[in-house]
């Protein structure tokens, strides 16, 4: 889908089925964008010192090349006070942000790749390193320019990483052209991509200019087999939303009678409402990580009443398992 020259994962393929298909505009905007993070370049460093050791291979000027990466902290770690969260002006101008040691950061990747696309003899492991130096010199650089106006540019913290992202705004034309325009069948499939009883939205933000669409009716319509609450708990923020958070669970669990998946969006959370739910509600009470998830879902297939707590993103590989 990139078109890169290398890293291909998937083989050819004719058909394609996205489940979740309400997540795949998020997801485009993150794949199609780029990153530039001081991990990737400790990596790289790294690799190259590696391969350089291993194989008795390298240059004074690769060496020179490496040595800048790490003489400009800056630019390249979460420490320095000058990496800080925030928008690059329209202008293309970095705000808040040391420009000249992106620029020195910039010319040591280019150097670094030159050093390896024209070294003597070099091992077919310098290949790819050569392919990752200009892979990030030309995200970098792209970066800096700032001046596409259909991406939105920031920088990130997280962590002991630092991140300089560009995102595409609209990934509609991205995904016509490179995936419903090519792949013969692509099938989405949601409980969230119609509103209103209409696909109009998500084909307009897909770029979906031809296709068949289908609603499928709840199989599940018995009364007894839903519950439905509208709580109102306080801020996450505020102390009170842990205690009030369980609360409500258990409220919902003993109308459940137990056998239910409770999703959390933050680990610290689900920690801290499983210590009071787990001793509060009358029913088996599972959290994930306190054991390897095949054993984690035998136990909730073969417990009566059982509770798991799962986080979200692992959600689907927990009810698919």
């Amino acid at each position: 889908m990139k078109e890169e020259e290398y890293g291909g994962i998937i083989p050819e393929y004719a058909a394609v089925i996205f489940d979740e298909a309400h997540e795949i505009e998020d997801v485009a905007g993150q794949y199609f964008g780029l990153s530039v993070s001081n991990h990737q370049i400790a990596d790289l460093r790294r690799d190259i010192a590696a391969l350089a050791r291993r194989k008795g291979f390298g240059s004074a000027g690769l060496d020179v090349a490496c040595w800048r990466w790490t003489t400009t902290p800056r630019a390249s770690s979460p420490s320095s006070g000058k990496w800080r969260d925030g928008p690059v002006s329209r202008t293309g101008r970095l705000r808040r942000a040391p420009r000249a040691e992106y620029e020195s950061l910039l010319r040591a990747l280019e150097m670094a790749g030159t050093q390896l696309e024209l070294a003597d003899d070099p091992p077919e492991e310098a290949i790819p390193l050569f392919q990752r130096s200009r892979d990030l010199a030309n995200k970098l650089k792209f970066w800096m320019a700032g001046g596409e106006p259909a991406y939105v540019y920031w920088l990130e913290r997280r962590g002991r990483g630092c991140y300089l992202q560009a995102t595409p705004i609209d990934v509609s034309s991205i995904l016509a052209g490179r995936l419903f325009e090519q792949v013969d069948t692509v099938i989405l499939t949601s409980a969230t991509l119609a509103v209103a009883g209409s696909f109009d939205y998500t084909r307009q933000r897909l770029g979906l200019r031809q296709a068949r669409t289908l609603i499928v009716p709840a199989t599940s319509t018995t009364p007894g087999r839903r519950c439905s609450t509208s709580p109102a708990p306080s801020d996450p923020r505020n102390g009170a939303f842990t205690r009030e958070g369980a609360a409500e669970i258990v409220r919902i669990l003993e109308a459940s009678r137990g056998r239910a998946f409770v999703l959390f969006t933050s680990y610290q959370q689900m920690r801290l409402i499983y210590d009071r739910v787990s001793v509060d509600v009358g029913y088996p009470t599972l959290l994930q990580g306190t054991a390897p998830r095949t054993a984690l879902l035998d136990e909730f297939r073969n417990t009566p009443h059982a509770v798991l707590l799962p986080l979200p993103r692992s959600g689907r590989a927990w009810m698919f398992g």
